[in-house]
């Protein structure tokens, strides 16, 4: 409890020093992470699950929620993941994706949960890992977000996924959801 509370002091710090955001172009810039302002920038609960996603992704892996890329790019580290897919319903996330894997064993799609995977080509496409930090706030009517926003209650999103997760699934798979 004591190292955690230290690493999070630690990853705090370092998010602060290395994020800055500029007026004129409307993007936000972390770490290799340039994005337009409507993408979930990484921030400590991306670092923590990174230290996750480092060790247990493996295989074809499924990042949904992409947001700024940061999940697809440490899956990549580890040399047992072979293709991500990297997912998100803003086009603007989807669209920094494409750019910044150019080249890379990384396909970027715009996509509600699994809708992208539900027909043609995708449809029998099955995953080993599939990385998920949801939206799980309540939805605030007078902004619309959906990167934090995770139905009226604020766990819909989450429902849905859990509900629909276990027909993407290969056997003996890991589900990382923070």
């Amino acid at each position: 409890k004591k190292h955690a509370k230290k690493r999070m002091r630690k990853i705090t710090r370092i998010t602060k020093h290395i994020t800055k955001r500029t007026k004129k172009t409307k993007r936000r810039v972390s770490p290799g992470f340039a994005t337009h302002s409507s993408v979930y920038e990484p921030r400590e609960d991306s670092m923590l699950m990174a230290d996750q996603v480092r060790q247990y992704a493996k295989g074809i892996v499924l990042d949904m929620g992409a947001g700024s890329g940061v999940q697809a790019a440490t899956a990549l580290e580890n040399p047992l993941v072979k293709h991500v897919y990297a997912a998100d319903i803003n086009a603007k996330a989807v669209a920094a994706c494409s750019r910044r894997f150019r080249g890379k064993p990384v396909t970027c799609m715009k996509s509600d949960l699994f809708a992208a995977f539900r027909g043609g080509k995708l449809k029998k496409l099955l995953f080993d890992t599939i990385i998920f930090n949801p939206p799980y706030l309540p939805d605030d009517k007078a902004k619309r977000d959906p990167a934090v926003d995770g139905g009226k209650h604020g766990y819909e999103v989450i429902r849905e996924f859990l509900e629909s997760a276990s027909s993407h699934l290969r056997p003996d798979v890991a589900i990382l959801l923070f």
